[in-house]
């Protein structure tokens, strides 16, 4: 069921057998049984005829998604692994749009990224400590780890009334929106692959939620499923990642160099016996 399916993807150093980065998709973020929340975002107007002034207020409203958006988050890189010259991070990113982008009936028409927000050193939420632990008599981590399980408790203990965020401390709307300082390059990569800020924030910390329309993202907008033909890379190749599904093996994917001609492929040699490739078996590809 696309409702329960999550899909897990790691990064694997070949030459030292070890694992060192991850990145998740959430096929449907949002179900009857697990619904999705977030604050929206929105203004209100008020204004005295008498004192002939007003204000624009930003206000936070609980919502609820039965329906949600497929969902992609995870992504880690062991910080040994991080900035090396195969950029591990944007591997692991492109891998889940080429994967929906090649098994698109598994998810949904919109996607999401929910970003993290500044902590403090102590891994506490400034947002939280000046909303939530009003209503919710937890920590930050304790309630974003039973949140994970169970959501009930944001459903019954939140505010479903307007929340004035001049109403908030300043450290606190400080943080509403904002990302770290680590999640930037993540922050840049969306937007320039059709990712906006939605307007919402996630209702623990405050982080932004960004998203699209599926079938806009330009990556799975790029994808592509062709087989191998004959042949060498004679001319210079696309530098992409290059992927494959056969049946009884999980699926496999590796970064190289591919020339399209005729709707076919043909890969380098290190991709070749890499993924243990013959001329003709179908492959999946995303440049770069």
């Amino acid at each position: 069921k696309r409702e329960d399916a999550e899909f897990l993807f790691v990064i694997e150093d070949i030459e030292n057998n070890h694992i060192c980065g991850t990145s998740t998709i959430i096929a449907q973020h949002g179900t009857q049984k697990a619904p999705h929340f977030y604050f929206a975002i929105t203004k209100v107007e008020k204004y005295s005829k008498t004192l002939h002034s007003g204000f624009i207020h930003e206000i936070l409203r609980l919502q609820t998604d039965e329906h949600g958006p497929t969902e992609i988050g995870g992504l880690v890189v062991e910080p040994a692994y991080r900035n090396v010259p195969q950029k591990l991070g944007k591997q692991l990113s492109f891998i889940r749009f080429l994967y929906i982008g090649t098994h698109r009936d598994n998810f949904q028409d919109r996607i999401l990224a929910e970003l993290q927000p500044p902590l403090s050193h102590e891994g506490k939420s400034l947002f939280w400590e000046a909303l939530g632990r009003k209503f919710v008599n937890l920590d930050y981590k304790e309630a974003d780890m039973l949140s994970k399980k169970n959501k009930e408790f944001i459903l019954a203990l939140f505010p479903h009334e307007d929340i004035y965020i001049s109403l908030l401390p300043a450290e606190a709307r400080g943080v509403i929106g904002r990302i770290n300082e680590e999640t930037q390059p993540v922050k840049h990569m969306l937007e320039k692959i059709g990712f906006k800020y939605l307007n919402q924030i996630d209702p623990f910390d405050g982080g932004p939620h960004y998203g699209a329309l599926t079938n806009e993202v330009a990556p799975i907008q790029n994808t592509q499923k062709t087989k191998i033909a004959s042949g060498s890379l004679t001319t210079e190749g696309k530098a992409g990642l290059i992927a494959v599904e056969k049946p009884n093996l999980p699926f496999r994917a590796v970064l190289g160099t591919f020339l399209t001609q005729n709707n076919e492929a043909v890969l380098d040699p290190t991709t070749m016996k890499t993924l243990n490739l013959e001329i003709g078996d179908p492959v999946m590809l995303l440049p770069y």
